[in-house]
């Protein structure tokens, strides 16, 4: 098992490469927006492949670039040169595999994306499972391997539209590859943006952390948001079937969809915070040096809540809505009160008020997404929006101040009575699942 200082360095890679998106300028998501809903065989492909070609030759002048930059001012801090160089390397890798799989969801490709996220997700387990039985404590060997299935996953990528990839490239046609790629662009870059103000709104805390209180501390952290992504990584799959399926439903059908998707994701996610008790037990047992930030994985763990619900729905409709100046403005709000508190916890020298203000920012996001959908579609949600504020700040009082059996007791109370008021949505929600599978 790595230790906790090599863990923060993995964290800071992972940290790190999650920006890297910013690189493609907005093109990747363009085309998700743009080309969404329409069928595979009707797309230009001679314009995708001056596309392709186009995005990555700009992946590899930006990688290189920066590394240099940075090689030439931190010469003497090898454990960051390396984050970065690898950093640069998944930047090419990332952009040019997003660039393949936005395209494959954004045309209802779905199968082969799924295979693309299952071959990535198979190696990194294989590969990490090997490290750990062979006792690797250092964390390079970990990025190496994340950049290998990475790059496997890209090749296979690149193999699942080898249609597009045959196709000529015309030197005489750079400038009808250029004006395509400025369309997507301009389409794609508040989206784009959105998503990385919408990344910075855990992202500023994380960068304060490290600089203020060191790599262990920013590890530490970055273990219990870890924690977090890895349930929201199993129901994002939700969001990504749900986009191009949306574009092609009526008003009513959207707007019927979202109000019992809400409601399911809800129960589902507020459902996960009562095994926290078993999560605190695990923790306490195997990863005894993470134990000292328990309180702070209290605050932390609704952001699965708000997170996952803006991941799997409320990002997906302000997409398919086409509202990405107004998801934009959302992020930024977010981001601005996130770095607020920031800011204050390092004046104040209090990691646990940036952690509050992290959690916070994520909330204040979700509730004026939510509002700003229920609004859209004339819903009223008024029972969805108080028990979205309640039930998040009765599990982190009553698991801050009480023992966590009284805790448990407390929140399994106030859950149960959420549930009884949704137990007619819920029964709606599967009717509608069911419906769509019989359709498919």
């Amino acid at each position: 098992m790595m230790t906790v200082e090599s863990f923060g360095y993995w964290q800071l890679f992972l940290f790190y490469s999650s920006f890297v998106g910013f690189f493609h300028l907005g093109l990747n998501d363009g085309i998700y927006l743009r080309y969404g809903g329409k069928n595979y065989s009707k797309i230009n492909k001679s314009l995708l492949k001056g596309q392709f070609i186009m995005l990555a030759t700009a992946q590899f002048l930006f990688a290189s670039v920066f590394f240099l930059a940075y090689k030439a001012t931190t010469a003497d801090q090898p454990d960051r040169l390396f984050v970065i160089f690898y950093t640069m390397f998944f930047l090419v890798i990332s952009n040019i595999t997003s660039f393949v799989t936005l395209s494959l969801q954004s045309m209802n490709r779905l199968k082969d994306f799924s295979r693309v996220t299952l071959l990535t997700n198979v190696l990194l387990v294989l590969f990490f499972i090997i490290l750990a039985v062979s006792g690797q404590r250092s964390y390079e060997p970990f990025v190496r391997v994340y950049l290998a299935a990475h790059g496997v996953a890209m090749v296979f990528c690149i193999y699942l539209i080898k249609d597009v990839i045959n196709q000529p490239f015309f030197t005489n046609l750079i400038p009808s590859y250029i004006n395509e790629i400025k369309k997507n662009v301009s389409v794609g870059s508040q989206l784009m943006f959105s998503t990385i103000a919408s990344m910075l709104i855990l992202g500023t805390g994380r960068f304060f952390i490290e600089k203020k209180w060191g790599i262990v501390e920013f590890g530490k952290i970055s273990f219990i948001l870890t924690l977090t992504t890895f349930f929201i990584f199993f129901i994002r799959q939700i969001g990504v079937v749900i986009f191009p399926l949306l574009r092609n439903k009526d008003n009513d059908e959207k707007k019927s969809i979202y109000h019992y998707t809400l409601g399911f994701l809800n129960t589902l996610l507020f459902g996960l915070l009562l095994f926290f008790p078993l999560l605190e037990w695990g923790i306490d047992f195997w990863l005894p040096k993470y134990s000292s930030h328990l309180s702070s994985m209290i605050i932390i763990l609704p952001v699965l809540v708000f997170e996952g619900k803006m991941q799997v729905l409320l990002g997906t409709y302000m997409k398919v809505l086409r509202k990405e100046r107004k998801l934009l403005i959302i992020n930024v709000m977010g981001l601005l009160l996130s770095l607020a508190f920031s800011a204050i916890g390092v004046m104040m020298n209090s990691l646990m008020l940036l952690v509050v203000g992290m959690t916070l920012s994520i909330a204040l996001r979700g509730y004026l997404v939510e509002n700003y959908l229920s609004r859209h579609f004339q819903l009223k949600q008024l029972k969805q929006e108080i028990f979205g504020l309640l039930l998040p700040a009765v599990f982190i009082l009553a698991f801050l101040t009480l023992g966590n059996l009284y805790a448990f007791g407390i929140y399994l109370i106030i859950y149960f009575i959420f549930l009884l008021i949704q137990r007619n949505d819920l029964g709606i929600f599967w009717n509608l699942i069911s419906v769509t599978k019989q359709k498919l």
